[in-house]
């Protein structure tokens, strides 16, 4: 079997535009947000960064075996450190809830994982 990427076109573009959305909200976070944000702004910008980015890491080492632990991670990826972002640059508390419900789709995702998958033979 290879290492390659097997799954669908729409999961892998949604996974490389997370994936490259992730970095440049950190390198904005580390560089340039702190001209126009504060240090609470930039801190849930940073807390949104790192679960994004090790949920996305998870999502490419499952993808083809966990295929629902993987969505799951990429959109709780986005509920939850979308939610922090539009926190950090409008202020919006409508943002606010989305928060903890990103949380608990990631920990559905994780709970997934022991689900029962169906074999993959290379026949």
């Amino acid at each position: 079997m290879s290492n390659q990427i097997n799954a669908s076109w729409p999961i892998r573009l949604l996974l490389a535009i997370s994936g490259g959305f992730t970095v440049i909200m950190g390198a904005g976070a580390a560089h340039g947000f702190s001209r126009f944000l504060g240090d609470a702004q930039l801190g849930w910008i940073e807390t949104g960064v790192f679960y994004q980015l090790i949920h996305l890491v998870a999502v490419v080492a499952v993808l083809n075996k966990y295929r629902l632990s993987a969505i799951l991670w990429i959109i709780g990826g986005w509920l939850f450190a979308g939610s922090l972002y539009c926190l950090a640059f409008f202020g919006a508390k409508i943002f606010g809830p989305m928060t903890p419900l990103g949380g608990v789709v990631l920990i559905i995702g994780w709970l997934c994982l022991a689900l029962p998958t169906k074999s993959i033979s290379n026949e």
